[in-house]
Parts: structure tokens; sequence; C-alpha cells
């Protein structure tokens, strides 16, 4: 997966290339194009210098490097300072010039590195400053055989500063420049300051200098390839080889124009089901690559998004790519992969793919993924396979709104301000109340409150719709204490399998035992009808502390009337959709009836939502239906607007 010399050049990356602690992006800028030589198939135009992983590399090689600078000058003048303590502790000071400047030179090094922090200049220098020094301690009286020291610390020194490749070339010249001053000494062309060493010493310190090399750039090695597989990690996914998300962000650039869509796997979640975790695996390996098959046809990047999605990124010209171009794009990719079918065990599985598309203009690539994003739930809720949206001042509104929806309902939630609404329920034939239905409210940033229905999505996405449910819960115990009447609550099939929800129900009731109303949950019928013994024993239990079972939005679904109507239910609530259709739909009005005649054969109470104008009264008071509502009865106000009705 990597080119020729890889660990060298990714050590290269993190040694010689460290910056100064004052870096600016031009050197990180330098140093990142330098790493990205190091992979095959790199994203286009990564910007590594933009990273968090790549700022926190950096910095922490920078630390190591100029800890092991300071060390080294600290060491290398404590030479020196040794020796001149000593020669005037016996009043010698013929070599004080001899140990002074080397004290000097490395007290300098030391400062500078610490005032400027310049690591790359003051690791080469480093070296230079040992190469000086090793042939003045060899050609200078009373160097004391620090040479040897320089000699062992060289290699290392040199391999954790400059990297393999280049530690090893000033490994090598430093070896030919010792040994050939060697040489040259014992010909007699070089000064002689000590006594000769013999050459049996000089080849064995040569090679024992050679595999100090070998085993230093051994561990180097090693450690830039768990550096390389911790990078690669960072970048790539590991399924599928693809740059992940973090490396499609870091490949856009501000001021350019791109064509940017998600591609995702509608039936993913199904045949992950049916056919194991094992199989999933498979789906997005087979996915991947014909999303890649297609890259050099359309001109555009692959990246992997999150589970079963992938971006593609393709550069343009805002002019270059009008609505009718993008969508024929897009659409001529999804019939390109949407065609060959995946193989298994002798069986060929269609994959649902959908597109959601949108030109990203200069400037706006940040809010990029959402509004993809955007598109591609679009598609879905109108079932359309490529969906690209255009404008984008309607993308910007829906952000922001959707921005200030979780503002507003994170707000709510953390300073309690949700509020219940009471909407009354008629008797057809009395005029009577016969119950409240207890709605919430959520406090608008004006102070106003407002329906709760537009938050309901966003809540469960970001897991507080239980909070909603108990607040509902608590303002339906109020209401009920307060007025002699039963009161009912809207109630989903989560809020039934969640654990303890149950006894919240059985506490309102015995809580409320004594007054005159009772607790009615309206479980609403778009749910999908699963699990129906458990939802049986729950309302048989719900029943058996008071409660009445209702089911809301009746005829809105698709569920089996009779395994319905079989349920321990009480009240029928007819879906307000087809009621107020009624005057100029006659399907809705046929529906109705049924619902209707259905409900009184078996005896079930019945109540007509959105009864809004007198006209759909009387049409459902001819029908047999028993209880109304609707703002043509009673719009839904806070409960302080009833208790005047019922004066104690």
């Amino acid at each position: 997966m990597f080119v020729s010399d890889e660990r060298a050049a990714l050590f290269f990356f993190s040694s010689s290339l460290s910056y100064s602690m004052n870096t600016d992006n031009s050197s990180a800028r330098e140093g990142a194009m330098y790493l990205k030589r190091l992979l095959r198939n790199i994203p286009e135009d990564y910007s590594y210098w933009n990273t968090v992983w790549f700022g926190r590399m950096t910095n922490e090689y920078e630390h190591y490097h100029y800890t092991i600078l300071m060390y080294s000058f600290a060491l290398g003048a404590s030479f020196p300072l040794i020796f001149l303590v000593s020669d005037l502790m016996v009043s010698k000071y013929d070599l004080l010039l001899n140990y002074t400047v080397p004290l000097v030179v490395m007290s300098v090094m030391m400062l500078y590195l610490h005032l400027r922090g310049n690591i790359s200049l003051m690791s080469s220098i480093s070296l230079l400053a040992a190469v000086v020094g090793f042939f003045c301690a060899v050609f200078l009286p009373g160097s004391r055989g620090a040479y040897i020291f320089i000699v062992m610390g060289f290699v290392p020194l040199a391999y954790e500063l400059k990297g393999i490749r280049t530690g090893r070339v000033y490994s090598i010249i430093f070896l030919c420049l010792a040994v050939l001053s060697a040489g040259l000494m014992y010909v007699g062309l070089l000064p002689r300051q000590h006594p000769m060493v013999p050459w049996e010493h000089v080849a064995m310190g040569a090679a024992g200098f050679i595999l100090l090399m070998l085993l230093v750039e051994s561990g180097e090695r090693q450690h830039e390839k768990q550096v390389s597989r911790v990078i690669r990690r960072l970048i790539f996914d590991s399924a599928t080889g693809l740059p992940n998300k973090e490396a499609l962000m870091n490949s856009m650039s501000d001021d350019e124009s791109y064509l940017f869509g998600i591609i995702s796997i509608d039936n993913f979640k199904e045949l992950s089901t049916l056919f194991g975790f094992p199989f999933s695996e498979s789906i997005i390996t087979f996915a991947a690559g014909k999303v890649r098959a297609f890259e050099k046809k359309y001109g555009y990047r692959t990246y992997k998004l999150m589970y079963h999605e992938f971006g593609i990124l393709m550069k343009t010209t805002e002019s270059g790519f009008d609505e009718k171009r993008v969508e024929g794009v897009l659409a001529s990719l999804w019939e390109s992969i949407q065609g060959e079918p995946l193989l298994h065990e002798g069986m060929e599985i269609h994959l649902n793919y959908r597109i959601g598309g949108i030109v990203i203009r200069p400037g706006e690539t940040a809010a990029s993924l959402s509004r993809a994003d955007m598109a591609l739930i679009s598609g879905r809720r109108s079932h359309r396979p490529v969906t690209v949206l255009f404008d984008p001042e309607f993308e910007r509104n829906t952000v922001i709104s959707a921005a200030q929806r979780f503002h507003i309902l994170s707000r709510n939630r953390e300073e309690g301000t949700f509020r219940t609404y009471l909407q009354p329920v008629h008797d057809i034939s009395s005029g009577d109340v016969r119950f409240y239905e207890c709605l919430l409210r959520i406090k608008n940033l004006d102070g106003s409150y407002g329906s709760i229905h537009p938050y309901l999505s966003l809540a469960e996405s970001i897991g507080c719709y239980d909070a909603l449910t108990r607040s509902v819960l608590r303002g339906a115990e109020e209401a009920l204490m307060a007025l002699p009447a039963d009161v009912s609550i809207n109630i989903s099939h989560a809020d039934i399998a969640r654990p303890g929800f149950l006894d919240e129900i059985v506490g309102v009731c015995r809580r409320t035992r004594g007054r005159p109303g009772r607790l009615v949950l309206e479980v609403i019928e778009k749910d999908e009808l699963v699990e129906v013994d458990n939802i049986v024993l729950f309302f048989e239990m719900a029943r058996a502390e008071g409660c009445l079972i209702a089911v809301d939005d009746f005829g809105s679904g698709f569920s089996n009337y009779a395994n319905l109507l079989a349920l321990p239910i009480d009240i029928i609530k007819i879906d307000g959709g087809l009621v107020k259709n009624m005057p100029h739909d006659e399907n809705a009005l046929v529906m109705v009836e049924s619902i209707a005649g259905l409900c009184r054969r078996m005896n079930k109470l019945t109540v007509a939502e959105f009864v809004e104008n007198g006209h759909i009264l009387d049409h459902i008071r001819n029908m047999g239906v028993d209880m109304a509502q609707g703002y043509h009865l009673g719009h839904p106000e806070p409960l302080e607007t009833f208790l005047g009705e019922f004066p104690d």
C-alpha cells in the first residue's frame, strides 16, 4: 500500500520535518505535502495541516526532539565544564581556551533553542557541531577521550533528529571522515596530539559503529511501521480502503466548487438482519467496489462515510454544472451502480441505492454533509432514487430552522418550561364534555407557546422523547386532580416498550384515585403494530388500574383491522385527515362511515377528530359517531381556562 522506503519517508515527516515551537502554516504545509507522497491513492488536496491528528502528532514530535536536543547540548556542555573546573582546581591554565569555547558554544545553542524553538535548524547545527567537536577532540590537546563519547552518541542522535534516510547519510559521512582522518594520521599527513590507536582498534570501532547503525535503523523502521499504520487508520476506512469522512472534509477547499453526493444503501439494514452481521461487511465491500469502479468515468473521488453511506466528490466550476447536468450525471451514476447484483450462496441480491447531491460553491464546504444528507432524506420521502438540492437559501433556512428547533427544545428541557394544554372532546348527542385531551406545548423564543409536533422527530433523534412523555403525564395528573372529567394523553409503542413507563402510569392512577376522572391512553395507530402480546399485556395492566384505552388516528395506517380491534380497546379516534376531507372527498366519507359502523357493531366508542365546522359535525352525527373534537367545538387551552367551568 506504500511507496518504496515508506518508513524512512514517514519518519522524515515525524523528525527532520519537525517544526519550530512557533511554526507557521507554510512549514506545516511543507511537511504535510511530503507525507502526502507516502501513500498511494491519497485524496487530492488533502489538507493534513488542518487535521487534529496532524497537529497533535506534530506537537508531540516537536516536544520529543526539543527534549533530545536540550539533553544533548546539556551533556555536551558538561564535559568541557568538568575539564575546565578540574584544571582550575590544580592551577592548570594552558588549556582553558580549549574548554571555554565548546562550553560557550553549547550554552549559546541551548539558550537559542529555548528562546526561539527552531528545532529543524538546531537539529542540523547539533550534528554539524558533533562532527566539528569530534575532530577538535582528535586533533587538539586536552580532549581526554571526548571523541569516544561523540562516536557513540552520533548515530542515535542523527537517526532520531533526521530520520532513517538522512540519519544514515550523516552517519556514513561521519564514519568515512573518521576513518579517513585516522588513515591520514597514520601516514603522517595530519598531526597527532594523542597516542596512536592501533589499526585493529580502528577497524573494531568502525565495525561497532556500523552495527550500532543497523540496530538503531532496525528499531526506527519498526517504529515508523507502527506510525504508518496509525496514520492509515486515521485517513482510510479499514474495511473498504477508502478515505474516510475526515479525509473528505479536509480535501475540500473553500475557494473551489464541487459536486458532492451521498450514496446510501437503502435496504442495508434489512439485508444485514436477514443474513447476519458478517454478510453486512460483504455488502459494504461490494458497494464500495461498485462505486469506485466508475471513478474514472465520471471523474469523482470516493469516500467512506458512516455505516452504509459513501461520499463522492468531483471538482468543477459553478457555472459548468447547471441543474439539468448535475441530475443527469448522478442519474447516470445511479443506473451504473444499480445494475449488477451481489451474489451470495448462489442467490442474486439487489442493493437499493439512493443518491442525494448538492453543488458546493466557494465558502460552503462546512455545511456540505448536512446539505447532501438533506437531499438524501428528501429523496427518501418522495421515493426518488436521485435527488439534488439547488436552492442554497432554502437549504440554509432549513439548517437554521433545525438548529433553532434544537436550541428551543434543549432550552425547554433544561429549564422545564414545557406546558400542557387541554382540548375538550364533546359528546355529540348532549354537547357535554366527555374528556379532555392533554397536549404538550413548547415555549418559543418570544415567550409564546406552540405545538410540540414539529419537535417530535428531533426529540427522538437526540434521545429526549421520554422527557416529553413525562411532561405530558405530569400535566395529565394535574388536570385529573383539578377537573371532574377524564383526561387523555398520547403514547407511542416506544413508550409502551420503555422500562418503567407502566410504573409511571400506575403511579398517576393511584395518586388520582378517588377523583371523578380517569386516565385515557391514546396509542398512535400510525405506529407499526408489533409485539402484540406485550401490548395486550400493557393494556390489561393499565385497565386494571382504571385506565381507558384509545387508538388515535385510526384509519391513517395500514394495520389489520381485525387484529387491532381485537385488542382491549375502549375508544377509537378516527383520523382527522379523513374527517376534514369528507365534504369534498367521497372516499374519505365512505372510510369514516365504515369505521363508525364497524366500531358500533363491536361496542367501541368513536371520536371524530378535526371537526372544524358545523357541516362536518352534522355528517358525523348522522353516521352515529359518539364524540367529536376540533376547533369548531373548542381550541386547546391551558388548564386554568377550564377551572372556571367546574367551580368547587
